[in-house]
């Protein structure tokens, strides 16, 4: 059976089995554990032309035999001189420059003289998911100067996943951003203020993160200027077919890979409120109920007779319980009704299956494992503990050849990429919201010693 006739077979049998899931489920993922990204395109300045003559002046407007002029145009040359002399003082000074910020999402941007945005360009597939996270966000960087841009866009990085704000940084891996500015007046100094600039932000909402800045003193007007004129996000300047094709494929897997991680995790919060609640029932010597409940975390949560035991369990149980609420809007007000929820969820998720599907999140999701006729059983349980129309769909254009034309194959990643960064800006936006202690000059210092930058 050839790709065509198995995708065909495949998505009929997927619309008899595969049961509707939440749509929190279904919008909302998150990242993950080890995605695999493009590479970063190296960007590389055009070499300045020599002048010349003095001041990049022709040295025979200059020679020694000068001649004289009347008196009414050596006033007109002056007072031209004295206008533009007043207009080009009020011009930006500095020159054009480029910043490039590196997180895993790589985002540049082309400054003025005066520092401030006049252009946005991703300079990877993970950038594309960044810029792309909210409606109007690309947008709102334009005339930002370099400073707002690149507090907005690490923040970003952290609304969608990419930087972990409850990490407090370690040798083996920490929170980091690289700056580059490059121009041919670019100043350390202002690079430095730049990264000093997000390092205090991120401080101030109580996240660890190390800004490194570097400068490079190279002429880039012409890259600018490529930079005003190219699609601004990654996948659009994928001029060819194969390639663009490529692309579409490994961020389907990419996305199968986000989807199946979201999965599991509203699966182990199921489990884990359970188990907490089997635990609590046990320690205060009772047994859970659903229509007399005396053993189970909504009845001892409020109680001062708890003992310690329990009250530890309880505090346990109301940090996975907030989890479940802020990642996918679950909560309940009783044990009846969780236990109402959990009976309905479990019918459809098979213990076997949630172990063979880790294998596949632990292995990464690509054609080895996932394509072909020989996994065709994984994939009919990926769907059914999945479920997500929009992948369902991406990877039925790619494989079935129902994708004719390049309009269609990027209307299709458009849609996929646009879908994923959201649901991922919804997700962790709430995480990132979420209030916590500015880190002082202490314990900053000892995360610099933490990470083995001091």
């Amino acid at each position: 059976m050839d790709r065509k006739d198995f995708f065909k077979r495949l998505d009929g049998e997927l619309d008899a089995i595969t049961p509707p899931l939440s749509e929190t489920l279904k919008a909302e993922p998150i990242v993950s554990a080890s995605p695999e990204r493009e590479p970063v395109p190296e960007y590389k300045a055009e070499p300045v032309p020599a002048a010349a003559g003095a001041g990049g002046h022709s040295g025979r407007f200059f020679g020694a035999a000068r001649r004289r002029v009347p008196a009414i145009v050596l006033a007109c040359v002056l007072l031209c001189g004295l206008v533009l002399g007043v207009l080009f003082a009020a011009l930006p000074r500095g020159g054009v420059s480029v910043l490039r910020l590196d997180i895993n999402p790589s985002v540049g941007f082309v400054l003025d003289g005066s520092q401030k945005v006049t252009g946005v360009i991703s300079l990877n597939a993970d950038g594309d998911t960044v810029l792309l996270s909210e409606e109007g966000f690309f947008d709102s960087l334009i005339g930002t100067s370099a400073e707002e841009a690149a507090i907005a866009v690490t923040d970003r990085a952290a609304q969608t996943g990419y930087l972990d704000v409850t990490d407090t940084g370690s040798a083996e891996g920490y929170n980091e951003v690289t700056l580059t500015l490059t121009g041919a007046n670019a100043s350390a100094e202002t690079a430095s203020e730049i990264s000093s600039a997000i390092t205090e932000h991120s401080r101030s909402l109580g996240i660890y993160l190390y800004a490194e800045a570097e400068t490079v003193k190279s002429d880039v007007s012409e890259q600018a200027e490529r930079y005003a004129e190219e699609q601004a996000l990654y996948y659009e300047r994928i001029g060819e077919a194969a390639a663009l094709e490529a692309y579409a494929e490994r961020r389907a897997y990419d996305c199968a890979e986000v989807l199946l991680a979201e999965a599991l995790t509203k699966y182990d919060l199921y489990v884990r409120i359970r188990e907490l609640n089997v635990q609590i029932a046990e320690a205060c010597g009772g047994s859970l109920s659903l229509l007399f409940d005396t053993a189970s975390y909504w009845y001892w949560r409020d109680r001062e007779d708890a003992s310690e035991e329990v009250a530890a369990l309880c505090a346990e149980t109301e940090r996975t319980l907030a989890q479940m609420r802020l990642l996918f809007g679950l909560e309940w007000d009783s044990y009846f009704a969780f236990e109402t929820s959990y009976g309905a969820y479990m019918l459809t998720v098979s213990e076997a299956d949630v172990a063979e599907l880790r294998v596949l999140l632990e292995e990464g999701i690509g054609e080895e494992n996932f394509g072909g006729t020989e996994h065709f059983s994984l994939r009919l349980k990926y769907y059914n503990f999945v479920g997500n129309d929009l992948l369902q769909t991406i990877f039925s254009e790619l494989f079935d050849g129902v994708t004719d034309t390049l309009e269609e194959l990027f209307e299709s990643i458009s849609s996929l990429v646009t879908s994923e960064a959201q649901a991922l800006y919804l997700r962790y936006s709430a995480l990132f919201s979420l209030p916590r202690e500015a880190i002082g000059e202490a314990e900053y210092a000892a995360f610099l010693a933490r990470i083995g930058k001091q």
